[in-house]
């Protein structure tokens, strides 16, 4: 029995060292402009993180040359004191001007790759978010405004936008193409185009102001629901 109940302690401790040990892998990768973090920029710790960890942006103003990408990462990116005080700002002069939105979803990411409490703005191209390929990432308390063409493009995808202020584009708030994203206490104003431009797709809505975008509310054609 006492050779039993010690294979039994060294069993279950072999295994509590195992379970802290995986639990331990996830990691806080700081970027801070002034030098005082893990990073001065944002795009080197998302390529630094691996799945689980967080990337934790302090306040300032990232200007940007090429789109921010996930590249198919379970992470978070947040910034430490939301939006108002963090932007991710495209450059006026982007390394390819056929590729110069702020943030870029195109490795088919899940909800578990998430962007939390950021201004994107200047995006050009398609927008400021570019969602394509089946990714389906979330975010929250982010302001996208003063974008190229539209705020959010979604092309065969379901990003999650929640409390999400989208406005200001040169174009349509959120263009939907053969997506199913879901907005949630989400406001889309003040864009040029319309709100929501719904193509054969199937956004779900709700408790979302929509008001004030040029080319109307919401636009749904292709059968659209």
């Amino acid at each position: 029995m006492r050779g039993i109940s010690r294979f039994n302690y060294v069993f279950v401790s072999a295994c509590t060292v195992v379970l802290f040990a995986i639990e331990g892998r996830a990691a806080m990768l700081v970027v801070d402009l002034s030098g005082a973090g893990d990073f001065t920029a944002i795009q080197p710790a998302i390529d630094a993180a691996q799945v689980g960890d967080t990337v934790l942006v302090k306040a300032g103003e990232y200007v940007i040359v090429e789109p921010i990408s996930f590249k198919g990462k379970a992470i978070a990116v947040r910034s430490e004191t939301g939006a108002e005080t963090t932007v991710i700002r495209m450059t006026d002069t982007p390394a390819n001007p056929l590729r110069a939105e702020v943030v870029i979803f195109e490795s088919r990411e899940t909800v578990a790759a998430s962007l939390e409490g950021f201004t994107l703005t200047h995006g050009q191209g398609s927008g400021g978010v570019l969602c394509i390929e089946g990714s389906s990432p979330t975010l929250t308390n982010c302001t996208i405004s003063g974008n190229s063409y539209s705020g959010v493009y979604c092309y065969g995808s379901s990003p999650t936008l929640t409390n999400c202020n989208i406005s200001g584009s040169s174009g349509i708030g959120v263009f939907c193409g053969n997506s199913s994203p879901t907005l949630t206490n989400c406001t889309v104003s003040g864009n040029s185009g319309s709100g929501v431009d719904c193509r054969f797709s199937s956004p779900t809505l709700t408790d979302c102001t929509i008001s004030g975008n040029s080319y109307g509310g919401v636009y749904c054609y292709g059968s659209s629901s």
